[in-house]
């Protein structure tokens, strides 16, 4: 199956799609404010409606459905193409809307002022600016004979690209009766200037030798071909004129007044050019036809003009018509260009900005001292100020972003909303996200993007991990391998198999709660078995360990539990309790503030607020040094550092009071004793027998133990076996 869609048609990422639909709205409420009416046609439309509109070019440009069965068959058998289909896709919004116009003209008041914003299809090659599906927005008068129509049509139209921040634009004007009069005294036949206006109409693109060329391989006479050359290579192209080689200067008249009339509206905003060479490709243009152009684009971003003869093929009497259609994809891919923002655009995402600083320069200046930036992302849930909640609660059913939360419109919150939602383990100034509406995720994920293309942010932590969908973790993971190498996924997890959510589809690492627990009750209770028993049945050499080869996140505190110096009983562990950290398998992961030990007590008046203090400066002490040491050896590209991040553990000797373990891999072996009380202590074990290199001494001077090592109080040891 191919994942693509059709040359020539788009697919349209959520970012595109919002712009689009601002746009659109845009244009119809600058409709609808002059009193024009929306409708809907078929997008099919019978052949023989199609064959006989005028459409010029596009007439080559359908799209045509085969006939079915028996029909089909039949068509087949007769051998002529043209019986092969019956129905064609519109390729513009006129004939439907001449054909609807005809059909209910009598239910219709007079004149009818009618908005159409619909999808029609062309058989194009496709290219910049041309596509085989795209929308019209177009609005149409019908029953107005008068050239106020045209001067509305175009005061509308040029309102509503300037209603949607469209600027610097030309509207061209032309009269196609005017072209045609002086066409026929050139020597054209009157049969022949609708096919002679066609190729008059591609002068911008093809020059005058190429309408000469055209022009002469039709076969029209060599005189009226010549004389229309001689006008064009003579360079005077203004009204005055023009309308001296044409006989009948009435016809001037209408032209004259709208281009005076549509000046005076447009009071300098945009420009206004009489077009001579203007004709329109549609061959059932009857009159005036006009185009909006600009310096971005190459073509027309705009065009239309009057079509009386369009509804009196259907019913025999003429009907005065005349439209002007808005190129919906020209326009929106040009200000897309442009870098064009929503005006007033709520927020697509929630930055926290250092005061006077720009963040995007906090992350370049962590990223020249080595430093990687993994944000908190909250994807779970949003404050009860999220603007799509506060949509939900102005618009109730009738918001778009109803389905972005778990909403039940059958009950009341405590805050009378006027509905029931999930709030986030029943805190309900937290709205649960529905992590299954595709909007929703698409959303997150666009998020994600301009944190990394514009802050260059390497990795997220995931708030709630546990409770995130699991589907959505998994196109996370997809998405973010995709959007840059090596960004780390870290999910915030309590309880529960690690397993689950860290794993090839979804997260690389996770919190690590159980070895948090573990290691602060160990020292509390002088029990190091508690820890001992955890780290080996999370990474341990027994084939039942259950995360041998994963790097969880390791902790002594965080923003959400008590500081490490408020929590333990003793505090002169909080050497060793760091030393533990940084010895056993995992990420060491180092709370701001607590490197020098300060506290912070959980709960009271302020909430967690005391766990997480403006700093106003550093203050390092011994902790701070023993700490950044620790942290060295971790980071160094040694054999030391590769047993510590990836080594194997093992349980050496466990004592109430002391444990050593063991991390070793292929090349490598560090021996890691910790004493959790204030008195000495000698370990035995037939692994201290051999030289080895001590590494938190001064200058790392290689030691020969036989058997036993000794302890100071609440000291450490990283013995590398040399």
């Amino acid at each position: 199956m191919k994942t693509q869609p059709l040359k020539g048609m788009r697919d349209l990422l959520p970012r595109e799609q919002a712009l689009r639909d601002y746009i659109q709205g845009q244009i119809l409420d600058t409709y609808r404010a002059a009193g024009f009416q929306r409708i809907s046609t078929p997008i099919l439309e019978d052949m023989e409606n199609l064959d006989k509109s005028d459409g010029g070019d596009n007439l080559n440009l359908i799209f045509k459905v085969l006939k079915r069965g028996d029909k089909l068959t039949a068509a087949l058998n007769t051998g002529d193409p043209k019986q092969l289909s019956d129905m064609g896709l519109r390729y513009d919004l006129t004939l439907p809307l001449s054909r609807y116009y005809a059909a209910n003209k009598d239910k219709r008041p007079s004149p009818f002022k009618v908005i159409q914003t619909d999808r029609v299809f062309r058989a194009e090659r496709p290219q910049k600016g041309r596509l085989r599906e795209f929308v019209q927005c177009d609005i149409d008068i019908l029953g107005d004979s008068s050239p106020n129509a045209e001067v509305e049509l175009i005061d509308v139209t040029t309102r509503a690209l300037l209603n949607i921040g469209f600027t610097g634009f030309t509207v061209n004007i032309n009269d196609r009766r005017i072209l045609r009069a002086m066409l026929e005294k050139m020597g054209f036949a009157a049969d022949q200037l609708d096919s002679v206006c066609i190729s008059f109409d591609k002068m911008d693109k093809i020059g005058a030798d190429g309408v000469k060329a055209e022009l002469t391989e039709k076969g029209f006479a060599a005189e009226a071909v010549q004389a229309l050359d001689d006008f064009l290579r003579a360079g005077d192209f203004s009204l005055d004129t023009v309308a001296a080689r044409v006989d009948d200067e009435a016809l001037t008249a209408d032209l004259r007044y709208v281009i005076a009339a549509s000046e005076k509206v447009a009071g300098g905003r945009y420009g206004i050019a009489y077009a001579p060479s203007l004709v329109r490709g549609q061959g059932y243009y009857t009159g005036m036809v006009f185009e909006v152009t600009c310096p971005q684009f190459s073509g027309a971003v705009a065009g239309g003009g009057r079509y009386d003869n369009m509804v009196g093929k259907f019913i025999g009497q003429q009907v005065p018509a005349v439209g002007f259609s808005i190129g919906f994809e020209r326009v929106c891919g040009i200000l897309l260009e442009q870098g064009y923002q929503i005006p007033g655009a709520k927020p697509k995402m929630a930055l926290l900005y250092l005061k006077d600083a720009d963040f995007a320069a906090v992350c370049d200046t962590l990223h020249a001292h080595g430093i990687r930036v993994v944000l908190d992302a909250v994807f779970n849930h949003v404050g009860r100020g999220f603007w799509a909640f506060r949509d939900v609660q102005e618009r109730k059913w009738d918001s778009p972003y109803k389905d972005w939360f778990h909403i039940s419109f059958d009950g009341d919150s405590c805050y009378g909303d006027g509905f029931w939602y999930e709030g986030w383990e029943g805190h309900f100034e937290l709205v649960k996200l529905n992590l299954q509406n595709p909007a929703v995720v698409d959303y997150l994920l666009e998020s994600v993007r301009r944190w990394a293309e514009v802050f260059g942010v390497d990795g997220l932590r995931l708030d709630v991990a546990y409770m995130l969908d699991r589907d959505f973790m998994r196109r996370l993971h997809s998405f973010t391998r995709e959007l840059k190498p090596g960004f780390v996924l870290i999910g915030e997890t309590l309880h529960g198999d690690y397993n689950q959510i860290v794993n090839d589809e979804m997260l690389d690492s996770c919190t690590n709660y159980e070895c948090y627990k573990g290691l602060y009750s160990s020292f509390n209770s002088v029990n190091m078995f508690e820890i001992a028993h955890s780290l080996h049945r999370q990474f341990g050499g027994d084939p039942w360990c259950i995360y041998r080869g994963k790097h969880l996140l390791s902790f002594v505190d965080n923003h959400d539990v008590p500081r490490l110096a408020s929590i333990l009983t003793d505090k002169s562990c909080l050497r060793p309790a760091y030393g533990m950290l940084f010895g056993m398998p995992g990420i060491p992961c180092v709370y701001y503030g607590s490197e020098w030990g300060i506290a912070g007590e959980k709960g009271g008046p302020d909430g967690d607020w005391a766990l997480r203090p403006a700093l106003d400066e550093p203050a390092p002490n011994e902790l701070t040094a023993f700490i950044t040491q620790l942290a060295h050896l971790r980071s160094a590209n040694d054999a030391a550092a590769r047993a510590l991040n990836y080594g194997a553990y093992r349980n050496v000797v466990i004592q109430n009071k002391q444990l050593l373990f063991e991390r070793a891999c292929d090349d490598a072996t560090v021996l890691v004793a910790v004493n959790a009380v204030g008195e000495p202590y000698t370990f035995g074990a037939g692994e201290l027998n051999g030289s080895f290199v001590d590494l938190l001494a001064d200058d790392a001077p290689t030691v020969e133990l036989t058997g036993t090592l000794e302890l100071a109080p609440y000291e450490v040891r990283y013995l590398l076996r040399a």
